[in-house]
């Protein structure tokens, strides 16, 4: 659930420096290094140690950008926790359902607020907006997908798309190719 909370930020890529967020580029750097060290040694339980470095690289980043940003201010602690316990829900719900997804009045009342504040709360806590967040869902959803024998027009279907034209467009505007190109540079790197 904690992962939830920090993964939908990843749509875009983060930029953060030592001069803008030292104490998180310190943590990122020393477990980074860290990483690098257990990767060459080889050490006992290398890849569980490389894999809890990872969970901590993730959980300072979630500390440092939440704190950064509260899309519930002026509410105590409790009524914070319970409106990101509405986003993590929704998030979860959309991975489980993207063939489905819900429209941006759906999704408010889902959450239990207004459509216009749940606009403003959802850009905030997830950085994009509504729409463009299930978008990316959609397309690496695709890309998973495109790695399977699925039928391209199949994958169009499972994650969401009325037709292949949308499908094609909209993945070639996110990835810069189409999905059967995708396919193909995916199935020579296996």
């Amino acid at each position: 659930a904690d992962y939830k909370l920090i993964s939908a930020r990843f749509i875009r890529p983060l930029h953060f420096s030592a001069s803008k967020d030292p104490v998180l580029h310190n943590e990122i750097w020393e477990d980074m290094n860290r990483i690098t060290d257990i990767y060459f040694r080889h050490e006992s339980m290398w890849e569980l140690n490389l894999y809890a470095r990872l969970l901590h690289i993730f959980a300072s980043f979630g500390r440092q950008t939440l704190s950064q940003s509260n899309p519930f201010p002026g509410q105590g602690r409790i009524a914070v926790q319970k409106g990101y316990d509405h986003f993590t829900k929704l998030l979860t719900y959309l991975e489980n359902n993207i063939q489905h997804c819900l429209s941006l009045e759906e999704a408010a009342e889902f959450t239990g607020y207004s459509k216009f504040h749940f606009s403003r709360l959802f850009k905030e806590y997830i950085g994009s907006t509504y729409y463009e967040y299930i978008q990316s869902l959609r397309i690496r959803t695709a890309k998973e997908l495109l790695a399977t024998d699925i039928s391209v027009t199949e994958v169009a279907y499972q994650t969401g798309f009325n037709d292949l034209a949308s499908f094609s467009r909209a993945f070639k505007n996110n990835t810069g190719i189409t999905p059967t190109k995708y396919r193909s540079l995916t199935i020579r790197e296996r």
